[in-house]
């Protein structure tokens, strides 16, 4: 639904015409029908006209409230699109209902089913909508970005030795963010990656008692 790009250090922000519906009217053959004489066919292309007219101004409207949205969005969370690590802050629906002046289930109907096209993927724009996490720092961080830092120690562990939920709350404490190890294990489970005893691997050493060359049936 919308194209975001960078171009000259400026994201641009543009709408993907091909996923806008398209209708169209035939005025000429309305017009022709209109001339007739019969009243029930008069009024009932008359209806159809309305009907056209009002389908075209939703959809329009539809349009202008994803583009001022995803443009809002886009905005907030600059720093994912220019930073290899794609941070995201907190921003929540309450946030764009004050800054665009717009009632949080029009903005939830906009974001829904609604996707971005970037330069390094995909994305549903509900996506970038994330909480706030506790956090030591000044800056605020989401509780997306938590996920992907967990993410991103699990990936990096001695997978002979994984990490614990607790040694996790531990390392995640030395970047000042403040989080339970019930927490850190919630957003294990959201990310599905299984716990520390079904992370860790065996490398098994099969001996043999046979010898080179000698070999006994």
């Amino acid at each position: 639904d919308i194209i975001v790009t960078i171009k000259d250090a400026q994201l641009q922000i543009t709408e993907a015409r091909y996923g806008v519906p398209i209708l169209s009217f035939n005025k000429a053959y309305a017009e022709e029908l209109e001339q007739m004489k019969d009243k029930e066919v008069v009024k009932y292309v008359r209806e159809k006209k309305k009907e056209y007219e009002s389908l075209q101004e939703n959809l329009s409207l539809r349009s202008e409230t994803i583009l001022r949205v995803s443009t809002a969005i886009v905005h907030r969370q600059a720093a994912f699109f220019f930073d290899e690590a794609h941070p995201l802050v907190p921003l929540q629906l309450t946030d764009l209902a004050e800054e665009l002046n717009l009632h949080e289930s029009t903005i939830s109907r906009a974001i829904n089913d609604t996707y971005v096209q970037t330069d390094s993927g995909l994305y549903e724009l509900k996506y970038f909508l994330s909480r706030k996490a506790k956090s030591g720092n000044e800056d605020a961080i989401s509780t997306t970005s938590v996920q992907q830092m967990i993410q991103k120690l699990i990936e990096e562990e001695d997978k002979h030795k994984p990490l614990s939920d607790q040694k996790i709350v531990d390392l995640l404490v030395q970047e000042k963010i403040d989080i339970s190890r019930r927490t850190v294990a919630k957003y294990r489970t959201e990310l599905n990656i299984p716990a520390t005893s079904k992370r860790k691997r065996f490398d098994w050493i099969v001996a043999s008692n046979r010898k080179e060359g000698n070999c006994e049936k």
